[in-house]
């Protein structure tokens, strides 16, 4: 009798854990589902000038505490469609390691378009990254080589559309990561973002006066529509792209 009583006790004991395990395992998996729900739900319901979270990258400067949420600002609501672009520089990266270069051409975007989406979406979220129709925008001030338009799902803002989204150099002012200074990215401290915060520069996809130059938006928010030597390391990326914001 009492060896039947502890075969009982026994098993129901591994009934018990194991429905524990289950139970903790459930509402993990649920939790991280939910904070994907919220996410969409908040991109779904933002407007223009909104903030939103999406994807993520190590922005501290700190790898062992994991990567931290990226703050994407909306530059244009399209229906289903959100226009983003990072409200830090990201990272840093060349435009390209060598001169010769435009947008279509250059390894940046290849870096972009390959290492850094993958690393920054997870595969749930790339679904809701837009492939994109990105337009070779020529130079009017210099008539430099634009290249042939490309598809991408991370893109720089072209020159125009530097100027369309931020009017002035004061918002265009813009602070890097903690991670992207420690990388390399030149930061100053002469300048102020809007919100008191050290600047940088960071590159246009918009070829400069030559196709060794691309533009740039300087640490004071003045686009050089001349640009920068392409293989310069010290420069900024502020990725952009479309998302899907349907629930």
């Amino acid at each position: 009798m009492r060896k039947s009583k502890k075969i009982v006790a026994g098993v129901i004991t591994v009934i018990v854990v194991a429905v524990v395990v289950t139970a903790f395992c459930f509402r993990n998996g649920i939790a991280q589902k939910l904070g994907l729900v919220s996410r969409y739900k908040a991109l779904a319901e933002a407007n223009v000038g909104d903030s939103v979270l999406f994807g993520a990258i190590d922005q501290d400067d700190n790898a062992d505490n994991g990567k931290e949420p990226i703050e994407w600002r909306v530059l244009e609501k399209d229906g289903d469609r959100l226009f983003l672009i990072t409200e830090y520089v990201i990272a840093r990266h060349p435009f390209n390691e060598e001169i010769g270069v435009n947008w279509e051409t250059s390894s940046c975007r290849r870096w972009m378009n390959e290492e850094l989406y993958n690393g920054i979406f997870s595969d749930e979220e790339q679904k809701k990254v837009l492939k994109t129709n990105v337009k070779a925008e020529v130079n009017w001030g210099f008539a430099s080589p634009a290249g042939n338009d490309t598809e991408d799902y991370l893109y720089l803002l072209s020159y125009s559309e530097s100027k369309k989204f931020f009017p002035t150099s004061e918002e265009r002012r813009c602070t890097a990561t903690a991670t992207a200074i420690a990388d390399g990215v030149l930061e100053s401290k002469v300048f102020q973002t809007p919100k008191g915060g050290s600047t940088c520069w960071w590159w246009l996809r918009t070829t400069g006066r030559t196709s060794n130059h691309a533009v740039i938006v300087l640490d004071d928010g003045d686009v050089r529509q001349a640009g920068h030597y392409v293989t310069h390391e010290d420069a900024g990326v502020r990725p952009v792209m479309w998302v899907e914001v349907k629930e």
